[in-house]
């Protein structure tokens, strides 16, 4: 009922005042069409400030996303140069049984095949070290605890491998010079 007497009254004011008074294309009714430059601003500010967190959060989640792309491209170049380091070990050692066989069977081992295998295993102690300082470096980027068991047993297999290679060098550079720990004449 109230708001017939108010709807009414309304109608009275818009009638009674004289037409030329008013503005043409203005009705006499005051009803909010729109928002006003000021509401406009502050949602604009909302919007704003929304889009900025959102900005941020997804700039984190960008770089966490670089951070274990290049973790994952490196772990598969370590992956990689293990699989090539493990080829590397059984070729070798392949060639030095028969090497060791031969050797035992005659008395007498070859001293330039003795000098060969040597280079090898060097080569492959020096692999090792690479790729253990690599892996080193990986396990500063990794915080999975699964993750890191396997790169510390794996740290530990590549210290035998440099361990055993280093001892394999000795042992064939005693049998290339025949005396240990003297250098073969170049």
């Amino acid at each position: 009922m109230n708001r017939l007497l108010f709807t009414d009254r309304a109608s009275q004011l818009a009638a009674s005042t004289p037409p030329a008074t008013r503005e043409p294309g203005v009705s006499s009714r005051r009803t909010r069409g729109g928002f006003t430059i000021a509401e406009l601003l502050v949602a604009l500010a909302l919007i704003v400030f929304v889009m900025s967190i959102l900005a941020e959060a997804f700039t984190a989640g960008l770089e966490s996303f670089r951070r274990l792309d290049g973790v994952g491209d490196l772990q598969e170049e370590l992956r990689n140069a293990a699989a090539v380091l493990r080829e590397d070990i059984h070729e070798t050692n392949a060639l030095a049984k028969p090497f060791i066989r031969d050797g035992l069977l005659s008395g007498v081992p070859d001293r330039s095949e003795a000098s060969d295998l040597r280079k090898r295993y060097e080569a492959i102690g020096v692999r090792a070290i690479l790729l253990e300082e690599q892996f080193v470096e990986l396990q500063k980027e990794l915080d999975n605890p699964g993750a890191l068991r396997i790169l510390h047993r794996t740290l530990c297999d590549l210290k035998a491998i440099r361990s055993s290679s280093a001892e394999m060098v000795v042992v064939l550079r005693v049998i290339e010079t025949g005396t240990p720990g003297v250098d073969p004449p170049k």
